[in-house]
């Protein structure tokens, strides 16, 4: 049988995710910036990426707007970045946590050293597919519907 996917790659948003967020440094120096790791040589140490490696994903998220730059001085030096989640970041860390999530259950075998609270409640956070009613939905009850 002969099959074809139902969305064209072109009209397809994982495709266009996947040219920005398929490259493992881009993934690490967003994790970087959720952990609250900001400044360029910061980021550069904790994951030993190359300097100009760094300086071109960094320049790619601000262009998507993915992160922002934030001007930061120390005194007696010259102007420096800082960079923060942007619009389309702080929307990204809900797949971000949902990748975590699954490469510690599948790939580490162990809970994720990292734990998220609702900061109001105390109550443990996780990523759930819900439905607009908030009731939970598993894969089979996904259903495509094309515009």
């Amino acid at each position: 049988m002969n099959r074809t996917s139902p969305v064209k790659l072109d009209d397809c948003g994982l495709v266009k995710a996947a040219e920005i967020l398929g490259d493992k440094w881009v993934l690490m120096i967003l994790r970087e910036v959720f952990y609250g790791v900001v400044r360029f040589d910061d980021i550069r140490n904790e994951i030993a990426i190359p300097r100009a490696i760094l300086a071109d994903r960094l320049k790619k998220l601000v262009e998507f707007q993915i992160l922002r730059k934030r001007a930061y001085q120390e005194p007696g030096s010259r102007k420096r970045f800082a960079y923060q989640l942007d619009v389309a970041g702080m929307e990204l860390v809900k797949v971000m946590l949902a990748t975590m999530e699954w490469g510690d259950r599948f790939l580490r075998n162990q809970p994720s050293k990292a734990v998220f609270f609702d900061q109001h409640t105390g109550e443990p956070a996780e990523i759930k597919l819900v439905n607009q009613a908030g009731a939970e939905l598993s894969l089979a009850d996904l259903q495509v519907k094309l515009n």
